[in-house]
């Protein structure tokens, strides 16, 4: 039984220099997705890659043979634009899944917990470069975030390990000197990478799933 199409990808590869660098990148044929093939590349060298998909389909589809092959039957070959890809190398920062989170809190969210899970922002690393070095540890810090200006937050903590954010103490919304809308800054000191991650929306009438840290394991991410 033959296809009614087929579609390759072929990728041609060079440097900045027109050197050609054959192997140092391949591309999904069925996808499209280039990635990485060899252990270690020259970091601050711009590789620059060329792709294109082709798409091969019998000019005669009205019957279906076992053991049909396109050597058989002409082909109407397809050829798409090729796209040009630069591809600068060099270690990239961690990532948060998301730029901002905004999470509804009840009143009562604490109760009796000394740490209350609110979130999970854990960011996601990629491997270097060159994988005889390794990379260090992530570490992750939280500030508040008010009229333009960073300070200490009493209210929110993070665990510098795993980037979950939990509360430090009591909700009251009775309370004036309380603010209804936390605005939270995060950092990720190993590589000074600084993120406008959580809008925490204080509202009593409306609290999410909210896991204390006993089942911190079940923290939904958002």
């Amino acid at each position: 039984m033959y296809p009614s199409s087929s579609l390759w990808l072929v990728m041609k590869q060079e440097m900045a220099t027109a050197r050609l660098t054959s192997g140092m990148f391949t591309v999904d044929a069925a996808t499209g997705v280039v990635r990485t093939a060899v252990r270690q590349y020259k970091e601050g060298q711009m590789y620059r890659v060329l792709v294109q998909a082709i798409d091969k389909t019998p000019k005669d589809n009205s019957t279906k043979q076992v053991g049909w092959s396109f050597s058989d039957h002409k082909l109407l070959v397809e050829e798409s634009e090729v796209a040009k890809l630069e591809i600068l190398a060099g270690d990239r920062p961690p990532q948060f899944l998301q730029q901002h989170y905004t999470v509804s809190l009840a009143e009562d969210s604490l109760r009796n917990l000394l740490n209350f899970s609110v979130v999970d922002v854990r960011a996601h690393r990629f491997r270097a470069i060159d994988d005889r070095r390794s990379k260090g540890e992530l570490t992750y810090s939280l500030y508040g975030y008010h009229g333009g200006q960073r300070e200490e937050t009493s209210v929110f903590g993070i665990d510098p390990k795993s980037g979950v954010i939990h509360l430090r103490r009591l909700l009251d919304y009775d309370d004036p000197s309380q603010t209804k809308l936390h605005k939270l800054i995060g950092k990720l000191l190993s590589v000074i990478f600084l993120v406008d991650f959580a809008n925490l929306l204080v509202n009593s009438q409306n609290p999410q799933n909210l896991i204390d840290n006993q089942q911190s394991e079940k923290i939904v991410r958002l």
